[in-house]
């Protein structure tokens, strides 16, 4: 699985925070390699006046071949804690749309029931 990291409104991320980010992502999507070709990642600060207490953005997107890209978002205190909570949610998004497309029959076989 190939991930991109993108960082703007001047948000700098340290090789630190790259590290962590890449290793929750294949903590958590490691297992989906063979469906999703890229994650983008997408991290900014969000607006102060909201006063949320929440200061970062994180925005994942789940690219497959030839399909609809999926998309979550979750703004929290810190970089990691905003990537782990995004993260979660893609989990669930990612378990749907390929859960409709295979299925597990009681003896435990794979099979292919539609498009995801």
């Amino acid at each position: 699985m190939n991930v991109q990291i993108n960082s703007s409104g001047g948000l700098r991320t340290s090789a630190e925070d790259r590290a962590t980010v890449l290793a929750v992502l294949n903590d958590h999507l490691g297992r989906f390699d063979d469906f999703v070709r890229r994650i983008e990642v997408h991290l900014h600060p969000c607006d102060p006046r909201g006063g949320t207490g929440r200061e970062i953005e994180c925005g994942l997107e789940a690219r497959f071949a030839g399909k609809r890209p999926l998309k979550v978002h979750h703004a929290d205190r810190s970089v990691e804690q905003a990537v782990t909570r995004a993260t979660r949610k893609m989990l669930t998004q990612l378990d749907r749309r390929i859960g409709r497309k295979y299925s597990v029959t009681r003896k435990g076989h794979v099979r292919n029931v539609g498009e995801a």
